[in-house]
């Protein structure tokens, strides 16, 4: 498991921000990928130094791309997952971000950014209902 902590270290925001360019890669996949980079870290209580800010960021910015776009992406095949996925992420970031964030100052940065992005919050709860 060395492999994940090093692998992890730089491409989790990097790589979400270059798959809203290309719609060709799977986003879906990716986030399955970094969640069981954190259900890991979670589970054996490993506190990874990292910009997460940068993670929370793309994160986010997922989200808000799937808000300003919900129209246009209802119809497209798998959807529902990659909203499931998005959202299982950022709850158990939330859920057990002490256990894996280096510090309490970045599970409280973590709380500040979905607390900042509380409206575009709003707009996908409501649109997710018909979604899922």
């Amino acid at each position: 498991m060395e492999l994940i902590i090093t692998f992890d270290e730089d491409w989790m925001s990097n790589f979400i921000c270059m798959t809203l360019w290309h719609s060709k890669v799977n986003i879906r996949l990716l986030l399955t990928i970094i969640s069981k980079v954190i259900h890991y870290h979670r589970r054996t209580r490993t506190r990874l130094t990292y910009h997460w800010n940068e993670l929370w960021r793309s994160l986010l910015g997922l989200l808000k791309f799937v808000v300003a776009k919900a129209d246009d992406l209802a119809d497209l095949n798998g959807i529902n997952e990659l909203v499931n996925s998005l959202v299982d992420l950022l709850m158990t970031s939330l859920a057990g971000g002490e256990t894996f964030l280096p510090g309490p100052s970045d599970y409280d940065d973590l709380f500040y950014k979905l607390v900042q992005t509380s409206a575009p919050l709003e707009s996908f709860s409501q649109i997710c209902i018909p979604m899922c």
